[in-house]
């Protein structure tokens, strides 16, 4: 530059590898050898996202009818991250922390595959009798990622006496 007091420099910072899922907000100390600005400070922003997610964040089977099995809902699983390959190797619907699961269990089947548009998993009520209300369990995706080897979405459906 025609003026020896300004200098122009490309700076790249990269994400440290967080393991907590969310927001951060930081402040970047640049420190130089220039003489007027020894510091720059530079405000930061990340939103770091799972390698593997559901692209439905919850599961709902809306209203379902008690002892009548109904068709399922699919969900999507996708990496958001380019250029990360996994495969799911298994899914189970297990109780809700804190939920009392009864006789008939959980209340929810899930199977998975894949197509051309990549992975899905498919949750559907059992059919098995059981009282009215809200029915709460979390669908578990085991994948062969050694960095995240499980994903959890929560499922959900409201229960109704048949009429």
């Amino acid at each position: 530059m025609k003026d020896p007091r300004y200098h122009k420099l490309m700076v790249r910072i990269t994400h440290p590898g967080y393991s907590k899922l969310g927001a951060v907000n930081d402040l970047l100390a640049i420190t130089t050898d220039h003489p007027d600005r020894k510091r720059i400070d530079v405000r930061a922003h990340i939103h770091v996202v799972p390698r593997i997610r559901s692209k439905t964040r919850v599961i709902s089977l809306g209203f379902v009818q008690a002892s009548l099995p109904r068709a399922p809902t699919t969900a999507r699983i996708e990496s958001p991250v380019a250029g990360i390959e996994f495969k799911i190797t298994k899914v189970d619907v297990v109780a809700r922390p804190g939920a009392t699961i009864g006789p008939a269990g959980p209340g929810f089947t899930a199977t998975f595959g894949k197509d051309k548009r990549g992975w899905w998993v498919a949750v559907k009520y059992d059919g098995k009798s059981r009282g009215e209300g809200l029915l709460e369990a979390l669908l578990q995706i085991h994948t062969d990622d050694a960095l995240q080897p499980l994903v959890t979405v929560p499922v959900r459906a409201t229960v109704r006496a048949r009429r």
